[in-house]
């Protein structure tokens, strides 16, 4: 079967542009789900996911069909962070390494701030940023601070020079 175009995507659903959620108008014969329902099912990562013509997809990719007529070029970043808001304005193409920068904080954090830690040996919180260099990863050190607070501070600047537009600072 051929790849999944435009005008059908169209045929078998609808796209809300100002909820980012797309429906069944359509349905596939071989499934429960009825025209008017809302696509909810989700994949590992906790991303939407549908089937269309027994192909699976995740909505992010669809909603990028939908608006530019064409599956992006590269991977699609969720501006807010939120997987699961698949709103047009909150979606951008964006390199593999662009898109791990615009990640919050990891599920180990135990600081409650992005790129702090404790080091238990010298009692302070350090900070630290990943960010890609003439196509290698570099990890920076970006010193050591009395307080989780102002570790974070110097974090948030260096997201802003080493990540610009795809920092986040969660």
């Amino acid at each position: 079967m051929a790849e999944l175009n435009q005008t059908r995507l169209k045929e078998v659903l609808h796209y809300d542009e100002d909820t980012g959620i797309f429906t069944w108008k359509k349905c596939p014969k071989t499934s429960p789900v009825k025209i008017g329902d809302k696509i909810k099912s989700l994949d590992k990562d906790g991303y939407l996911k549908v089937q269309i013509d027994y192909k699976p997809y995740r909505v992010h990719r669809l909603v990028w069909l939908w608006y530019y007529n064409k599956f992006p070029d590269k991977v699609i970043d969720h501006i807010d962070g939120d997987v699961k808001n698949n709103k047009i304005s909150n979606l951008r193409e964006a390199t593999f390494s662009q898109n791990a920068m615009n990640r919050g904080k990891t599920i180990e954090n135990k600081s409650g701030y992005k790129g702090v830690c404790f080091h238990k040996r010298d009692k302070i919180w350090q900070s630290q940023i990943e960010f890609r260099q003439d196509g290698k990863r570099v990890i920076k050190y970006l010193g050591g601070y009395k307080t989780p607070e102002l570790a974070y501070q110097a974090y948030c600047i260096a997201a802003q020079k080493y990540h610009g537009e795809f920092c986040n600072y969660g």
